[in-house]
This record gives C-alpha cells, sequence and structure tokens, in this order.
C-alpha cells in the first residue's frame, strides 16, 4: 500500500529487526529506520545537544571530529549525534555521549514529552518502516525512569495519536506469548565468541538500576521478566484503547515460513508477463504470500494458513477460479509444476473471461427482474440483532441466487461465517426465521426427548423495527422472511 508507514514494535526478542529487514526487502522504495539510525521520529542512541555542547564535544574529541560531523544531523537548535556508529577505542566517548540522550531519566518528564511529540508533530514521511520507535524506548523511558503510571502513559499516546491523525501509518506488534522462555533463546542467541552473555547482563542491569527497579528491587532473571511482562500488558492497553484501528498483532516469529515460502516460489515459478506485487497487510492478516498482477486485473494469489497452502485467481477481489490446496507442511518441488502450470493458465487467457460473483449476481437480478430490498449495512445489523440482542438463536433457513428452488427447509442456529454464506451478502435471495419453535432434547435411548416450546417474536419484531429491516410473514410457512431480492411482479 503506497504511502503508509510501519511502526514495528514488540518487547525484546520479538523478532522486530529480522521482520524490519524481511518487510524491506518486499516493500519497494521504502525508506528503514533502525534503532541507533537518525530518524525523523526516534532518538534511541542518538545525543541531542544544544550548539554549545556540540562544540565542547569537538573540542573534547579532538581525533574523532571527522567521523562526529559525519554522524551528525542538524535539527533547529540542536544537533543530533548517531555516536553508538562512531567506532573508537576510546573507553569513555559512549559513555559521555549517552548521557546526552533524551532516554534513560536525562529529561524531566514535560520535556521528554515536549521532544518526542513535536518530533512526531514535524514528521511528514510515507513508505517508511521503523523498528521500535513508537513504543519500545518511549515506554521503557516512561516506565522505569519517570515512574509514569500505566493510564499516565494510556494519556501519553492519546496525545500521540492526535498528534499522527493526518498520518498515514500502521503499528505491526509481534507478539511474544511466553516471555521467560525467549529470554532464555535470547540469552543463548546474542553471546559473543567465546559464549560470553551480552544482552542478559546489560538488560539485567538496566532494570536494576532504574528509578522503579530500585523501588521495586527488580533484580536478576525475576526482576527482568516481571518488567517485560509489565510492558507487555502495557503495550496490549494502548494497542486496544488508542489504536486500535492503526494496528496489526503478529505472533512473534511466526511469518518467518511465510517469509521463505515468499523466496521460494519467486525462485521456482516464473510469473511470465505477471507482475509480482509490494508486501500488504493481508500477508500479516490472511496468510497471503504472493500476489502477482496481471494487466487484465488478474490476480494470483497464494496463501498458507491453518497449516496448508492454496492458491487462486482473483479479480476485483473476487474469486474466479477453484481454490487448489495442499496440504504439505512446507513448500516442495512436488507443488511447484503445478504452480506454474496453474500460472501458465493464467497467461494464456484462459481466466480472461470468468465473471466475477458479484457479475453473476448482477446478471440472475437483471435476468430474472429482481429489486434488491437489502445492503451489505443491513445485512450486519440484521446479524449483529441475531447474535447480540436475542435472547435466543432463532432458527433459520436462507437461499443463495446461485442455488435452484428447493421443496425443503433446512433451519439451523448458527450465525458463524461458515454457516451464514461466509458473509457474502450480496448473493443471498432470502432468509427465513422461526422465532416461534420447538427445541428438542434428547434423553437417552430409553427415554423420550423432552420437548421445550420457545417464542421470541416479540422481541424479534422489535429489532427487525429498530434497524429498519424490511421482513414478510408467510401464514402457509409460519416464517418470517427476510428478502434480499424480490420480483415486483
Amino acid at each position: 500500500m503506497p504511502g503508509i508507514n510501519y511502526f514495528v514494535e514488540g518487547i525484546q526478542g520479538a523478532g522486530k529487526t529480522t521482520f524490519v529487514q524481511k518487510l524491506s526487502e518486499h516493500l519497494r522504495d521504502c525508506r528503514v529506520f533502525r534503532e541507533g539510525d537518525f530518524s525523523p521520529v526516534e532518538l534511541a542512541w542518538c545525543a541531542y545537544v544544544t550548539e554549545e555542547e556540540y562544540k565542547e564535544l569537538l573540542s573534547r574529541y579532538p581525533s574523532l571530529v571527522s567521523e562526529i560531523r559525519k554522524k551528525t544531523e542538524k535539527e533547529g537548535n540542536r544537533r543530533i549525534i548517531c555516536y553508538t556508529q562512531i567506532l573508537t577505542d576510546i573507553s569513555d566517548f559512549h559513555k559521555d555521549l549517552e548521557r546526552f540522550e533524551i532516554y534513560n531519566g536525562n529529561l524531566d518528564r514535560e520535556s521528554f514529552e515536549s521532544v518526542v511529540l513535536s518530533r512526531f508533530r514535524k514528521w511528514d514521511g510515507e513508505g517508511q518502516v521503523f523498528e521500535c520507535s513508537i513504543f519500545q524506548n518511549i515506554i521503557e523511558n516512561q516506565m522505569l525512569y519517570l515512574r509514569m503510571t500505566g493510564d499516565e502513559i494510556l494519556d501519553f499516546y492519546r496525545r500521540l495519536k492526535d498528534v499522527l491523525a493526518d498520518k498515514i501509518y500502521r503499528i505491526i506488534y509481534l507478539d511474544v506469548q511466553d516471555i521467560s522462555a525467549e529470554i532464555d533463546v535470547i540469552r543463548k542467541e546474542r553471546c559473543d565468541d567465546q559464549g560470553n552473555e551480552l544482552w542478559f547482563p546489560m538488560m539485567v542491569r538496566y532494570v536494576e538500576e532504574s528509578p522503579y527497579g530500585k523501588e521495586h528491587a527488580l533484580k536478576g532473571f525475576e526482576g527482568l521478566l516481571m518488567h517485560l511482562e509489565q510492558r507487555r500488558e502495557l503495550e496490549h492497553r494502548i494497542l486496544d484503547h488508542v489504536f486500535r484501528e492503526n494496528a496489526i498483532v503478529v505472533k512473534a516469529k511466526s511469518m518467518e515460513p511465510l517469509w521463505n515460502a515468499r523466496n521460494a516460489v519467486m525462485d521456482h515459478i516464473d510469473f511470465r508477463s505477471g507482475v509480482l506485487q509490494d508486501f500488504t497487510e493481508d500477508m500479516l492478516t490472511k496468510g497471503l504470500f504472493i500476489d502477482v498482477r496481471w494487466k487484465k486485473g488478474l490476480h494470483f494469489r497464494f496463501y498458507h494458513r491453518w497449516g496448508r497452502f492454496w492458491y487462486t485467481v482473483v479479480r476485483d477481489g473476487e474469486q474466479i477460479s477453484s481454490c487448489h490446496t495442499s496440504h504439505a507442511r512446507q513448500l516442495d518441488g512436488r507443488l511447484f509444476p503445478l504452480v506454474q502450470k496453474f500460472v501458465d493458465e493464467i497467461e494464456n487467457g484462459n481466466f480472461d473471461n470468468k465473471k466475477t460473483p458479484k457479475e453473476k449476481v448482477r446478471e440472475i437480478v437483471q435476468e430474472r427482474g429482481l429489486t434488491s430490498y437489502m445492503n451489505d449495512t443491513k445485512w450486519k445489523e440484521f446479524l449483529y440483532a441475531m447474535t447480540e440482542e436475542m435472547p435466543l438463536a432463532v432458527p433459520y433457513d436462507y437461499k443463495t441466487l446461485f442455488e435452484e428452488d428447493r421443496e425443503e427447509s433446512y433451519f439451523g442456529t448458527a450465525y458463524d461465517r461458515e454457516s451464514f454464506n461466509y458473509y457474502y451478502f450480496r448473493s443471498i435471495e432470502w432468509v427465513k426465521l422461526q422465532p416461534k419453535f420447538s427445541e428438542h432434547i434428547h434423553r437417552g435411548r430409553l427415554m423420550e426427548d423432552e420437548i421445550i416450546d420457545h417464542d421470541v417474536e416479540n422481541e424479534f419484531l422489535a429489532l427487525m423495527d429498530k434497524y429498519h429491516i424490511p421482513y414478510e410473514y408467510d401464514s402457509d410457512e409460519k416464517v418470517y422472511v427476510i428478502y434480499g431480492y424480490k420480483s415486483l411482479h
């Protein structure tokens, strides 16, 4: 989606760095800002100094003047030095510049919030990808050093969201469910060549020596675990209460099979004149890992979800081919020839004249002279009324425009997606409902079934009137009928 900015977040060990790298490989023309880079919004691992402080640092480190200048950006009356990118043998250099960061309690709460909000306010980027630039470092400072409460941090993010009101962005949150196990993994991964742990001692010290850590006696592994669990819980509150419409929550490291599958298909399949599309949010929410477009608006889409691979042809967002499914846990050489044959059929025009379900509906409506009585909004209101406001599930049957007329009805009470025409409302011709019905309860082989009569007719009619849903009563069948389409003749 051109122009969208992505903030990749999650606690330490969620796989943010790897995810950002993979995402950047599949987004053309995006610009990536990793932790420690000069960023338009984030200042982690950067010294934020005045002109006077900048000149003093240059005079203090004459041998590094050239490198400091290379890694410095001017922003208003401040200088921003990406000091961790400067390699030097001067032992105290990095520790000295660390005191000029805006984090670790170096600024009071008002000054800290002012810097963060003002930089987000000035930011006007498009198509940018940020690593831990909206949650991690800000929240760590607020929790551990400024000792802000959860409600105070929530209020800050409400103000930040107001600042971002005219920006196009998504927060991709990589969610770690078992934090304790993840810490064990990171401890083994982040070691030097001699096997000495690097990350774990640093993180433990960071938590222990913070004002919050001292106040609450957070020590060692247990202290770090308690902090990360509290932070994860708070970040979920912020996502739920502030950024719900801007956030996508993904299980940490669950995307690796999709990145691998995408690369494998790209290596083995020739898409002919088809053009591989960039990463989309469907890759995160629907398991779509390959989307190839042809000039006539046809898309070849390859998915992996629920342990299965499947592919199909789509036009105008609607499926026009059968769904080809493989239950293999991973792609292998047996599947690629089948996929290539399918792609060649698209290239050769086999699907050019296939109609979408929408086109088929329009054709049937015109042929039969039908008039539409419902739309997607009305059907959604109907489903909400039936599932959330009715005291009992009302038995119903439905017929689509694609079905032949049938003499018998099949009434059920499940209103889930699979039971209710996969929520493809456009094709529903009618729904018949029985708000007065009998429930048979089986009591065993030797006893007669118990029969309970239910009557929720008044509640049903009240809801139909509330949502202005048109209905008719069929006295012969003793059912209420909601027509999606009906002939006026």
